[in-house]
């Protein structure tokens, strides 16, 4: 009788054990499903779902769902930071034009206004052109820098 008793009780303590096991395993493919999920998209808020009660795993997913909720704020803030960055883009090459845009009127307006001394001294038409050169260079540098900054 003792036997028997012992039996069932070996019985009744394996089957426990073996149903925890199957259900942790199974509540670790849930959780593995879940993640890959979450890292296929890592833009969306989601978080991690504890399928059956069990404080170890409990105590897992609270610390996996922790670096979760830390790359989204990181996202965010980068994100933040981006669109901060890009605007104080958009702000300098904005600033850089406008004196570039007078520096280009002056100097046609110079080249309108002296064009008789601009051809009787070579050295100083020659001075003139560079300078114009160079500042149509740097406009054309600044657009495309503004342009860039919009477009990304």
């Amino acid at each position: 009788m003792l036997t028997i008793v012992l039996l069932i009780l070996a019985v009744l303590v394996g089957g426990f054990f073996a149903i925890r096991y199957i259900s942790l395993v199974h509540a670790l493919r849930h959780t593995r499903d879940e993640l890959a999920l979450i890292r296929r998209d890592l833009s969306q808020n989601q978080m991690l779902h504890l399928p059956l009660p069990n404080p170890e795993l409990a105590a897992l997913l609270n610390d996996l769902n922790g670096l979760l909720s830390d790359i989204q704020h990181e996202r965010q803030n980068y994100a933040k930071r981006e669109r901060a960055f890009q605007q104080q883009i958009e702000a300098i090459s904005h600033d850089l034009r406008t004196p570039l845009t007078v520096i280009l009127g002056y100097l046609k307006l110079f080249r309108q206004n002296q064009h008789a001394q601009l051809a009787a001294d070579p050295e100083l038409a020659e001075t003139v052109a560079v300078l114009e050169q160079k500042a149509e260079t740097m406009s054309t540098l600044v657009g495309q820098f503004y342009d860039y900054s919009r477009l990304a």
